[in-house]
């Protein structure tokens, strides 16, 4: 892999941090123990498992969901949310076989289709990611999702004007998705005009409501724009020093 490579999947997959639930846990560790109390009734289930989820209770989310799956096998909305529950807590195979069943169940669900796609991003499988992306969009077009992970995918490929016209044509509907906006100016540097990105992302990251991908993708726009002070310090307020430090030193192999 070229260092030109290796610097698009690094930058790209902290920009697909918006598309990528953070794990709440152990990445791909499926929590045990014993079921979350007696049988439900399937909207009780769901409403206790969002519950559990909103909360940060993952374990607890992953449970109520795999008991209303098992209880009504035929019905696509706990199986979406158990995907989705899985995918939280980074067992990407798991929820991979999740959104495949839910697809079989229903064709035209753009969860499912979103789903494989953040699962293949996770697995760095960028071209099947956009087929999967691009599925979901011939279902809804202006499905936000599903622009957004198309974009991330081309960006993980070095497409960048094209992942940057995705990424406007959700803020043309949108205009205030800062999120959106962090994937966008990460996407500008890696396509080339660091400074332009620097702009950006500082207002971003400097914002009383904050994206939390934005510093860091400040730190990167930095060090593309030759500025690695200005990276450093950064790196050094928003990590842990040791992580801070392996990514000054990623950063400074692009300038050789």
């Amino acid at each position: 892999m070229t260092l030109v490579r290796r610097l698009t999947l690094r930058a790209c997959l902290l920009a697909a941090a918006t598309l990528l639930a953070a794990c709440q846990g152990a990445p791909g560790v499926l929590p045990t123990g014993p079921a979350a109390g007696p049988p439900l009734g399937l909207e009780s289930a769901l409403r206790l498992g969002e519950a559990a989820a909103a909360g940060g209770d993952m374990a607890s989310a992953v449970r109520i969901f795999e008991s209303a799956v098992a209880s009504r096998p035929e019905a696509p909305e706990p199986r979406e949310a158990l995907a989705d529950a899985y995918y939280r807590v980074g067992a990407y195979p798991e929820a991979g076989a999740a959104y495949r069943k839910l697809a079989a169940m229903r064709a035209d669900s753009i969860a499912a289709q979103v789903g494989l796609g953040r699962v293949a991003l996770a697995g760095g499988e960028a071209a099947a990611a956009e087929k999967h992306f691009r599925a979901a969009l011939a279902l809804d077009a202006q499905n936000p999702a599903a622009l957004n992970g198309a974009a991330v995918s081309l960006d993980l490929r070095g497409r960048h004007r094209e992942a940057q016209a995705l990424y406007d044509a959700i803020l043309a509907r949108d205009p205030v998705n800062r999120a959106v906006m962090t994937n966008r100016a990460l996407s500008v540097a890696l396509g080339g005009d660091a400074a332009q990105a620097v702009r950006a992302l500082d207002d971003l990251a400097r914002a009383p409501v904050r994206v939390p991908q934005a510093a860091h993708n400040l730190a990167l726009a930095y060090a593309l724009a030759g500025q690695p002070k200005q990276a450093e310090q950064i790196l050094m307020a928003e990590l842990p020093r040791g992580e801070a430090r392996e990514n000054l030193a990623f950063y400074r192999k692009l300038r050789k």
